[in-house]
C-alpha cells in the first residue's frame, strides 16, 4: 500500500479536481419518466424531445459497459422558455404541490435546481456510482444525464478509465 500510494499521483490531482455528482431532481417521480411516457410526449409535439434526456442511476453503471433502464430525465432547467413546451408543464402539473413544496427548486415549480454543469452531461465522461462493493467505472460518450447516485470526471480518458477498473485499483 505504501509504495503505491508513495509512487502514484493522487486522483483530484491528475483530473484538476474536476468531479461532478449526478443531478438531484427533489422530486424524481415528476422528472424521471419511462419510455412509454417519453414516447407520449414526442408524439404530441416532437420538440419535447429537446428537454427529455436519457437518464442513468448508479445501479446502471457496470465495470467498461452500462445498462440504461429505458429512464429519461424531464430537463428543466433554470431558465427554461417552459410555454414552448405546453405538454411537459401538463405532465408537471400533477406533481405540482409536490414540486412546489421542494426546498431545491429553480425559480419556479416545474424547473430543476440550478446546476453550473448541465452542459458537461451531454460530453464525455467517466461516470461511476456513489455506492459499490467493487470497481465501475464506465466510459460515456453518448451524453447520459445521470442521476445523484453517480459521480462523473469529464473526461475520456482510456488510460485513466483503465486504472480505475483495474485489479490494483480494486485492491488498493
Amino acid at each position: 500500500m505504501g509504495k503505491i500510494s508513495s509512487s502514484a499521483i493522487p486522483l483530484p490531482s491528475y483530473i484538476y479536481g474536476k468531479l461532478y455528482r449526478g443531478l438531484i431532481t427533489g422530486l424524481n417521480q415528476a422528472f424521471i419518466i419511462d419510455s412509454q411516457t417519453r414516447d407520449i410526449l414526442i408524439a404530441k409535439d416532437p420538440k419535447n424531445g429537446d428537454i427529455i434526456k436519457p437518464l442513468i442511476g448508479g445501479r446502471d453503471v457496470r465495470r467498461y459497459s452500462m445498462e440504461f433502464k429505458d429512464k429519461y430525465l424531464i430537463w428543466t432547467y433554470v431558465g427554461v422558455p417552459i410555454d414552448k413546451y405546453p405538454d411537459i408543464l401538463e405532465h408537471l402539473k400533477q406533481y405540482q404541490p409536490g414540486l412546489q413544496k421542494r426546498w431545491d427548486k429553480g425559480n419556479y415549480w416545474w424547473e430543476l435546481r440550478a446546476c453550473d454543469y448541465y452542459e458537461k452531461f451531454q460530453k464525455p465522461k467517466i461516470i461511476y456510482p456513489d455506492i459499490a462493493t467493487n470497481c465501475r467505472f464506465y466510459l460515456d460518450k453518448e451524453g447520459f444525464y445521470s442521476s445523484n447516485t453517480t459521480y462523473f470526471i469529464p473526461s475520456e480518458d482510456l488510460y485513466l478509465l483503465g486504472i480505475l477498473n483495474s485489479r490494483l485499483a480494486q485492491f488498493y
